[in-house]
């Protein structure tokens, strides 16, 4: 229940502190059958030959690319208007990432771009990365990568749970990649996968994934104190999502035993008790980032995200509470389809907002977020503060410029320079609107009306 002042948090995924605190006590051999059960659910939803949780998305893209052979001086054509973690999996083996624009409509890979990419002769594998759980279009970007003859890796990090022609997205890549941390469709508090489908892949990926090291116990105990602190500060704080995901992670390691795994989830059951226990000043101290690390994080906004070092196998224990989540995740798909619809309809017919063009007829959207196109860019602040008079925490994409604008991706990119425009549009008039676990049909509405003034 809230409180008399309304605060909706941007991003605030979902937490089963009921589940977490049944896992903790759990013994080894249950958690390793349900690690197994996890692998084997996506493995069957992905339709794929194997699937492989491990510590880092970054990691699992990195692994992937590796796998078709990706190695120093390679180029490799990713998306303009992304994750820097997907540059960053590129920039980790000496390859180069050449930026290719995107269409503001439906923020997939716009062909034209591509094609003049893959005109040069360079690029050697390719990575599609639709996001905001948007199903682009991508027939076209398929027979450019074939005709080519690219391999092409898809990180549905953003994406997971929607559907493409009936198939999941991710299935029908030879490679894909899911992130697992704390602000996608579903977490297991920091980690990814690699999702192999195109079997003739498998004995290489499945050798480089035994060549890795497991992650202790210890280590997943850490990253689940950062789970259950960032869900506090997602419900105490406004922060920027991937600064309140990582300052919740930095605190339970900085810390270390200060914070006891089992008394914060106990006490983490609900809203009300985590800010009762708060306000006595016994579960964490409410601080801002110092302002050299918020300082690192605007100059360098990849590498303000703190390293977990080398990719890992996943913990047992957060695999297990990942097919918790997971099953959370898939049956939530209906109701966010119904709120983007909600939104949807708000703005259909504007002049001033236009809504995402989620798919053709018969895909299925899995909406992280809503994006809403502001068609005068300069009227975007407006619209922001608008919402948070209203109670309601809204932004820009996480990033607010595309790689192509961002220190230091311009400079160790290759890039399509002054063709990348989609990607500097969809940067400069998309809105994120919250549409998370804790939002209903009447903060649709409300949203709507504070948007429209």
């Amino acid at each position: 229940m809230r409180g008399s002042v309304l605060f909706v948090p941007r991003l605030k995924p979902f937490v089963d502190y009921a589940a977490l605190a049944e896992l903790l006590a759990a013994a080894g051999v249950d958690l390793a059958r349900e690690a197994v059960a996890y692998e084997e659910e996506l493995r069957s939803y992905f339709g794929a030959a194997a699937v492989y949780p491990l510590s880092s998305g970054r990691g699992a893209i990195a692994l992937g690319l590796r796998a078709l052979g990706i190695g120093r001086g390679d180029d490799v054509a990713i998306p303009a208007f992304t994750c820097p973690a997907v540059a960053d999996a590129v920039l980790s083996l000496g390859a180069i990432p050449h930026l290719v624009d995107i269409s503001p409509r439906h923020f997939g890979l716009e062909p034209r771009s591509l094609r003049r990419v893959l005109a040069r002769g360079r690029t050697r594998a390719a990575v599609v990365a639709p996001i905001f759980g948007a199903v682009p279009p991508q027939d076209e970007v398929r027979e450019l990568l074939s005709e080519r003859g690219v391999p092409w890796l898809e990180d549905v990090a953003q994406a997971f749970g929607s559907s493409r022609g009936g198939r999941p997205a991710g299935s029908t890549a030879p490679l894909a990649v899911l992130s697992t941390n704390f602000d996608k469709p579903y977490t297991t508090g920091r980690g990814g996968v690699l999702v192999v489908n195109d079997a003739a892949l498998a004995p290489e990926v499945e050798k480089l994934v035994d060549s890795l090291p497991a992650q202790t116990r210890a280590e997943a105990e850490t990253i689940l104190k950062g789970l259950v602190v960032s869900d506090y500060l997602f419900d105490a704080e406004s922060y920027e999502p991937f600064v309140s995901v990582d300052l919740g992670y930095l605190y339970a390691a900085a810390e270390g035993d200060a914070y006891d795994l089992a008394n914060l989830v106990a006490r983490g059951a609900t809203v009300a008790a985590r800010h009762a226990v708060a306000a006595k000043g016994g579960l964490m101290p409410t601080r801002k980032p110092p302002l050299s690390w918020r300082l690192v994080r605007w100059f360098f906004p990849s590498s303000a995200v703190p390293s977990l070092g080398a990719v890992k196998r996943l913990e047992l224990l957060l695999t297990a509470l990942g097919k918790r989540h997971l099953a959370a995740a898939r049956s939530d798909g209906e109701r966010r389809r119904k709120l983007a619809a909600l939104f949807d309809d708000a703005f259909a017919g504007s002049t001033s907002f236009r809504s995402p063009n989620w798919g053709a007829a018969g895909d299925e959207p899995w909406p992280i977020r809503y994006p809403l196109f502001v068609r005068d860019w300069a009227r975007r602040p407006e619209v922001i503060k608008r919402l948070a008079n209203a109670g309601y925490e809204a932004g820009p994409f996480i990033y607010p410029r595309p790689l192509s604008g961002m220190f230091p991706y311009y400079k160790l990119s290759r890039t399509t320079g002054r063709y990348l425009r989609g990607a500097w549009r969809a940067a400069a008039a998309v809105v994120n609107l919250p549409l998370h676990a804790g939002v209903d049909e009447d903060d649709v509405r409300k949203m709507a009306e504070a948007v429209r003034g």
